[in-house]
């Protein structure tokens, strides 16, 4: 199993651009093979901050190259 604990933060301005962009990406995470558990939070009196926790069956799941946030523009 492996777990990854992420702390973000967004540019001033573009708090709501980051909550879309995770929440697309947190639907697509959740479906893929091995993903045991993706969760984004958002700080509760700072918008800009977050935490993201991801789990994972194995290292073979946790590939390079997955589409980061700032490329899921649309």
């Amino acid at each position: 199993m492996v777990v990854l604990a992420v702390t973000w933060m967004a540019k001033v301005g573009h708090e709501s651009d980051v909550a879309a962009i995770f929440s697309k990406l947190t639907e697509a995470s959740r479906n893929e093979p091995g993903c045991a558990m993706y969760v984004v939070h958002r700080h509760k009196t700072e918008p800009r901050r977050g935490r993201q926790s991801v789990r994972t069956a194995g290292l073979k799941f946790v590939s390079r190259g997955r589409p980061r946030p700032r490329n899921l523009r649309s």
